[in-house]
């Protein structure tokens, strides 16, 4: 393995451990700053467009079309809400485990 292909594949995929960490931080500022769940719910609304985006504008090979920018934010918006998910099951945990600390 050279250092070239490290290099590219780190290229390749690095937007998905962003997408995770923005989500696990969408997840804490709703519950510090909001409350309610106002950023996963428009990390929802994303997804949704992406999906809708995809349907109606089917793919061509001349452009002029939305599908990429679609499945890019499908993709990008659900791996933001499997961190979302993940940070917000791990808030459940860590509570229950204090409770279960303070009796």
């Amino acid at each position: 393995m050279t250092d070239s292909n490290v290099l590219s594949d780190w290229l390749r995929l690095w937007p998905y451990p962003v997408a995770l960490l923005t989500g696990m931080a969408f997840a804490v500022a709703d519950r510090r700053v909001f409350g309610h769940y106002v950023l996963g719910a428009i990390l929802v609304l994303i997804a949704a467009g992406g999906a809708i985006g995809m349907n109606v504008s089917p793919f061509t090979f001349h452009g002029g079309d939305y599908y990429m920018e679609s499945l890019i934010a499908l993709v990008a918006a659900g791996v933001a809400l499997g961190g979302y998910a993940c940070a917000a099951v791990w808030h459940l945990v860590w509570k229950w485990i204090k409770a279960e600390a303070a009796e």
